[in-house]
């Protein structure tokens, strides 16, 4: 693309939806702040559904550019792994060293670092999640 031709100091569309250039309208902002409070709330599961390209991908990304610590994100965007790839690589997100191991000592792991954490918390985002196998879903919750 030509920046200069359209006056951009950059490239607005990139592989990764980048927040800043996000045009959010009145619906987007009612969403946006809706996940906010559940999140700092610790409301639990929450399932956001809509439209493909509607900017669900774009939200998450803004939520974790946007929301202070103490909340650490983790956004898993690869729904074809089993539970217990889902967990390593949850693990590794959060810069846990899980080394050789099960899904058992992933999750033992995962809980002793959630329980560390105390308040401050971790937020697990999963981009299409509706393509998870049925049983990593249902290991999930």
């Amino acid at each position: 693309m030509d920046t200069t031709h359209f006056g951009l100091r950059e490239v607005p569309f990139n592989f990764s939806p980048d927040p800043r250039f996000c045009y959010a309208t009145s619906l987007h902002e009612d969403v946006y702040y809706g996940l906010l409070i559940h999140i700092r709330d610790r409301a639990g599961l929450i399932l956001l559904t809509s439209e493909a390209g509607i900017g669900k991908t774009l939200l998450l990304h803004r939520l974790m550019s946007e929301v202070d610590n103490p909340i650490s994100f983790v956004l898993f965007a690869n729904t074809t792994l089993t539970f217990d790839e889902l967990l390593l690589s949850i693990c590794n997100d959060l810069g846990l060293d899980p080394g050789q191991g099960s899904g058992l000592h992933y999750l033992r792991l995962l809980r002793e670092f959630l329980i560390e954490q105390g308040a401050e918390g971790v937020c697990l985002l999963i981009d299409e999640a509706q393509d998870l196998p049925e049983e990593t879903l249902h290991d999930l919750r």
